[in-house]
């Protein structure tokens, strides 16, 4: 009687080892393909989160502010520059400075306070020299920022302006066509303007 032998034939062992490799494959390209649309929808929520915050904090100082004023230096970005008043702990009224600008894809918020400024007359604006050394600056947002816009409206019978158009777009990688880009638009009505 002869005896057979059982186990697996070479042929068998490629079969198994042929598809196991295929049902891998396919595995790990779903994997991939779940991390890439992860970190791209990250990406976006980020770029929509730091959007967001700038537009915030730029919308709060200009609904209070007493004048602004639109500085286009012939650059792709406006500068934005605001009069503010605000009370002191003793009870002081202070008269402020704030600079919205673009530097190196990255928004920045920078204040002088009057009484800083080497001036006499308490209408005149913080000059170049005034913003690059008296100024306190912080950014707002990352190097995310392609451009800002800002749009003023005047409506009243001095010329002030009283309504503030401002356009701000993002991009994960400024400057390059194929990034996803994030666009806010708003208009912000001044109060206190005279």
């Amino acid at each position: 009687m002869i005896k057979q032998e059982e186990g697996f034939t070479l042929i068998e062992i490629l079969i198994v080892l042929a598809i196991l490799g295929v049902v891998s494959t396919a595995i790990y390209n779903i994997n991939i393909t779940s991390w890439r649309v992860f970190h791209f929808n990250q990406d976006q929520v980020d770029l929509q989160q730091n959007g967001r915050i700038a537009m915030l904090r730029i919308v709060d100082r200009v609904k209070g502010a007493m004048d602004v004023r639109v500085v286009n230096n012939g650059e792709e970005n406006d500068e934005l520059q605001i009069k503010w008043e605000n009370e002191d702990e003793d009870g002081n009224i202070n008269i402020n400075y704030s600079r919205y600008s673009v530097s190196d894809n990255t928004l920045y918020y920078e204040y002088v306070l009057l009484s800083e400024i080497p001036s006499d007359d308490s209408d005149s604006w913080p000059t170049d020299n005034d913003w690059n050394t008296l100024s306190r600056s912080a950014p707002i947002t990352t190097e995310v920022v392609d451009s800002i816009q800002f749009n003023s409206n005047s409506t009243t019978d001095a010329g002030n302006v009283n309504l503030l158009g401002i356009n701000l777009s993002l991009s994960e990688n400024p400057g390059n066509n194929d990034a996803q880009t994030y666009e806010l638009h708003n208009e912000v009505f001044l109060r206190n303007v005279q």
